[in-house]
C-alpha cells in the first residue's frame, strides 16, 4: 500500500516550510523521523506486525515442538531437498527451515555462462554464507544524506530531486512483501498463460523498458538469504536504459543536462515495475515488484539466466540493446511462464580482447582475471575501493560504462572486431 497523501502532505509541508531542513537532514535524527512519518499512516502496517509477533510467540511456546517436526520433515524427509531447496537459519527459533522450492537452480547449473568448476562447492558455498542483500555503504545514512543528496543537488539544484518518488516506491515495495497474497486482484486468472506473457512483455515496452525477459528464481541469488522477499517462482527481468548524453558526461554529471545520470533511470524504473506489478494483477495473477534500488534480489544473475544479458570484465552485465548503459528491477510473478533460456551473445569473447573498464577504472576495483569464487571461476569487482572512489572524487564514477565499445558503438560494431573463428552464436 502507497503511503497515504495525508502523511505524505505533512512530510512536503515540513520540507516547503522549514528553509533550515538541510542542515537538519545532516542530523541522522531528522531523517529518520521523516520516514519515521511516512510510515505511520501505512494502512495495514500495525496489523501486520501484531500478526508476526504473535505468530512468533507460538513458535517459541506451546506449538515449537510441532513446528520443529514439521521442519525436520519438510528438510529432510524429501529424497530431491539436495536438488530443489536450501536450509535457511531462523534466529527467531534457532531452528534450520526449507526454503521454498529452488525452481531457478537446474538454469544456473546447466548456463555454462557461469563457470561452475565444483557443483557441491558452490551449493554448499551460497547455503552458508548467502550473499548481502546491500552494500556496507548503503546501510550508513551518512553516506546517503551527505554524499548521494549532496549530489544530486550539485547536478540537479535540488537534492530532493528524485529521492521523494524513490522514497515511496521502495516504502510501498517493502510493505507489499508482508502484503503479498492480500493485495487485490482480478477475482479471474487469465489462463492463457502464453497470452499473458506477450502482455507483459508489450506492457513493460509501454512503460519503458527495452529489456525483458523471464526466467525462474534462483534462491542462491537472493541477498541475505531472504525468501520472502520472492514469494513466487517466477521473475520477469526488466532493463531500462540509461541516458547517453548524460553517461558522457563523466565524472562530471549535470554539467550540461542537470541530471544526476542514474537517479531519473532509478526513479522512472521503479514506478515501472509498480505500474507492471499492478498490471499483472488485473490478469488475476500475484506480483510483487523489485525496484533498481534493491539489493535483495540479484537482477544481473537472473538478467543472464533469462537470456537478456551477459556477464562482462566490470561489475555491470551487458545486453545487446544497451551494452552496459542499463538498470535493472524486476517484478516476481505467480503465474508459470515458460521462461526463456539463456542466450551467449559471445560478450566473454570481446571482454577477454578489450579489458578497457578495467583499464580506465581510477581504483583498480575491477581485477583483470577470474579467480575461482564460490565453486566457479568469476570477476569480482572490490565494491568497497568502488564506492569509496565516488565518495573521494565527489561525483558519480562511471568509467566503466563510459568506455565500453559496447556503449560507444553498439553491439554489432563492437562485435565486428572479434576474428571470425571466435565469432560463434552470434545469430
Amino acid at each position: 500500500m502507497r503511503p497515504s497523501k495525508e502523511a505524505m502532505k505533512r512530510v512536503m509541508d515540513t520540507m516547503l516550510g522549514d528553509k533550515f531542513l538541510k542542515r537538519k537532514l545532516e542530523s541522522t535524527g531528522v531523517f529518520m523521523e521523516i520516514i519515521e512519518e511516512m510510515s505511520k499512516d501505512i494502512e495495514g502496517f500495525q496489523e501486520i506486525r501484531e500478526e508476526y509477533d504473535r505468530y512468533l510467540k507460538d513458535i517459541r511456546t506451546t506449538n515449537r515442538t510441532k513446528w520443529h517436526t514439521e521442519n525436520k520433515m519438510a528438510v529432510v524427509g524429501r529424497d530431491d531437498t539436495k536438488h530443489d531447496y536450501m536450509l535457511r537459519w531462523d534466529p527467531e527459533t534457532c531452528l534450520t527451515k526449507a526454503s521454498p522450492l529452488n525452481e531457478g537452480k537446474s538454469i544456473t547449473d546447466n548456463n555454462h555462462m557461469f563457470n561452475i568448476l565444483n557443483q557441491e562447492e558452490m551449493d554448499v558455498a551460497y547455503e552458508n554464507e548467502p550473499l548481502w542483500g546491500e552494500p556496507d555503504v548503503w546501510k550508513d545514512i551518512n553516506m546517503f544524506i551527505s554524499y548521494v543528496m549532496q549530489n544530486i543537488e550539485d547536478a540537479t539544484g535540488d537534492h530532493y530531486s528524485y529521492i521523494l518518488r524513490i522514497m515511496r516506491d521502495r516504502f510501498r515495495m517493502e510493505e507489499e512483501v508482508h502484503r503479498e497474497h492480500d493485495l487485490p486482484k482480478a477475482p479471474n486468472k487469465e489462463k492463457n498463460l502464453v497470452k499473458l506473457k506477450e502482455e507483459i512483455r508489450k506492457k513493460a515496452g509501454e512503460l519503458g523498458f527495452g529489456v525483458v525477459g523471464f526466467t525462474k528464481i534462483d534462491r542462491r541469488f537472493l541477498g541475505d538469504g531472504n525468501d520472502s522477499v520472492a514469494p513466487y517462482q517466477n521473475i520477469v527481468v526488466l532493463g531500462m536504459e540509461m541516458d547517453t548524453e548524460q553517461i558522457e558526461e563523466m565524472p562530471a554529471p549535470g554539467a550540461k543536462t542537470g541530471e544526476l545520470w542514474v537517479m531519473r533511470t532509478y526513479a522512472d524504473a521503479g514506478e515501472g515495475a509498480h505500474a507492471l506489478a499492478d498490471f499483472i494483477r488485473s490478469k488475476g495473477w500475484g506480483a510483487h515488484p523489485r525496484m533498481s534500488l534493491d539489493g535483495e534480489v540479484k537482477f544481473s544473475h537472473h538478467a543472464v539466466n533469462a537470456g537478456v544479458a551477459n556477464f562482462g570484465t566490470s561489475a555491470n552485465v551487458l545486453t545487446r540493446e544497451y551494452g552496459p548503459r542499463v538498470r535493472f528491477c524486476a517484478v516476481i510473478l505467480e503465474a508459470d511462464v515458460e521462461p526463456d533460456g539463456p542466450k551467449d551473445f559471445n560478450v566473454e569473447e570481446f571482454c577477454s580482447r578489450c579489458r578497457m573498464c578495467q583499464k580506465a577504472c581510477p581504483v583498480g576495483a575491477i581485477p583483470k582475471e577470474a579467480v575461482r569464487m564460490r565453486g566457479a571461476m568469476r570477476r569480482r569487482l572490490n565494491d568497497k575501493k568502488c564506492f569509496s572512489s565516488m565518495v573521494g572524487m565527489n561525483s558519480e564514477c562511471g568509467w566503466c560504462i563510459k568506455v565500453c565499445p559496447l556503449h560507444k558503438m553498439g553491439f554489432e560494431r563492437a562485435m565486428e572486431a572479434i576474428p571470425p573463428y571466435y565469432s560463434y552464436n552470434l545469430d
